[in-house]
């Protein structure tokens, strides 16, 4: 048994919280598979605010007596496990790349070089230190050890995991939607800078005037302090589509009342912007409408897309606007939703996603240091000097990487 510090952004999922996304999900998932485990949970945001001035000692006082320092989901618990670790070996979830979530975000028109030079940074602080590392694909995984190498860490690299999105929800699964039942198009979650809203609105409104039985639903939408031109965009679309009174967007709902919502619907909708964040990364919306018996329709750019349309388990989208639309119009498919739901009760189940993690903690050990990784350590030591100065400047809140930027390129996929 470790004795582990567990560092995740906050609030822990509970029934009446609204806004849930990905990280606070990841969080919980880490904390449920460390339960055989003596384990110090701190959520911040919640816990630990991290605009207080001394932040990083708080955190440094709660795992005091940890052994183990292990951060779950991206980018700020990771930098802050790194930080306050010292000499104790440190396992650092990076679920999702945040090099291809920078140019995302980028892209999308919210990051200036100010910014960028902060995410930057906190990336390079992790990778630099890190002793375990979980990615959320293969392809994450052949991208981190490409920028392992550039900081000389491959002579003695920390291990990597492939650790997918766990395939375990908080609420009760349903059964596919039966044969006949009329047609409702799902949108749900954080509608990130990686979600292609425009596509979205213009492919909906052809279904919809394709199908005048078909509704389009909505929950979640747009993350404040990072990211709300999409869902600005999709509620003017709403409002302003020929096919509006088919068309309710719910917006973020208490986590308790979403499976309630969504069992209207027959088929989920899931769009990317091409960009590398895709390509690397994973869709956790996806698992969720399979959890709640909702075919998928979907982009197939990540890997878990990717392999499930191999094993024909989505409905793939090419960008063809006709067999695009037909596909959305295509009546859900009982048996390939429950093919879906084996797969991934296979594939992504817990116990396997966490598997490697288990195995470290029976002997964690330090990953032998490079001369890169010296020389970035001491580098993230004058960054921690740098951020209590920070916090004590009135301009923290614009300038911060660690509340400003990182934490605001995480969010729901």
């Amino acid at each position: 048994m470790a004795n582990v510090l567990l560092i995740g952004s906050g609030p822990l999922p509970a029934p009446g919280e609204t806004t849930l996304g990905f990280p606070q999900l990841r969080l919980a998932r880490f904390k449920a598979a460390l339960s055989g485990h003596r384990v110090t949970t701190v959520c911040l945001g919640t816990d630990v605010d991290p605009n207080d001035a001394d932040w990083l000692d708080q955190l440094q006082q709660r795992g005091a007596d940890a052994a183990v320092v292990v951060s779950a989901g991206p980018y700020l618990p990771g930098m802050a496990a790194c930080l306050i670790a010292g000499d104790r070996p440190v396992w650092v979830d990076l679920p999702g790349d945040p090099f291809a979530e920078l140019q995302a975000a980028t892209m999308a028109g919210v990051v200036n070089d100010a910014r960028h030079a902060a995410a930057r940074a906190a990336a390079l602080a992790v990778l630099s230190r890190a002793d375990g590392l979980s990615v959320i694909s293969q392809h994450q995984h052949y991208a981190c050890l490409g920028q392992l190498g550039v900081l000389d860490r491959l002579r003695a690299p920390p291990q990597i995991a492939v650790q997918p999105v766990a395939y375990d929800w908080p609420f009760d699964k349903q059964l596919p939607r039966r044969p006949g039942t009329p047609p409702v198009i799902a949108l749900s979650g954080g509608m990130n800078t990686w979600f292609d809203d425009i596509s979205a609105s213009t492919l909906l409104d052809e279904a919809l005037s394709a199908h005048p039985a078909l509704r389009v639903i909505s929950t979640g939408g747009g993350i404040a302090g990072h990211y709300t031109a999409g869902a600005e965009r999709l509620t003017a679309w709403a409002t302003d589509s020929p096919h509006r009174a088919r068309i309710t967007l719910h917006g973020w709902l208490p986590h308790r009342e979403v499976p309630e919502v969504l069992s209207a619907a027959t088929t989920g909708l899931i769009l990317d912007v091409a960009s590398a964040e895709p390509l690397l990364g994973s869709r956790t919306r996806a698992l969720m409408f399979a959890w709640l018996g909702i075919q998928i329709a979907a982009t197939p750019g990540c890997a878990l897309l990717n392999a499930m349309a191999a094993e024909d388990l989505i409905l793939p989208l090419t960008g063809c606007p006709r067999a695009d639309t037909a596909q959305l119009i295509a009546p859900s498919d009982p048996d390939r939703v429950r093919r879906a739901d084996a797969w991934l009760s296979q594939h992504c189940a817990p116990d396997r996603c966490f598997a490697p993690l288990q195995q470290w903690l029976t002997a964690p050990t330090r990953a032998p240091a490079a001369p890169a990784t010296e020389s970035l350590v001491a580098a993230n030591a004058r960054l921690k000097e740098a951020l209590a100065r920070i916090h004590q400047s009135p301009t923290w809140r614009l300038l911060s990487p660690l509340h400003q930027v990182i934490r605001r390129l995480s969010g729901p996929r």
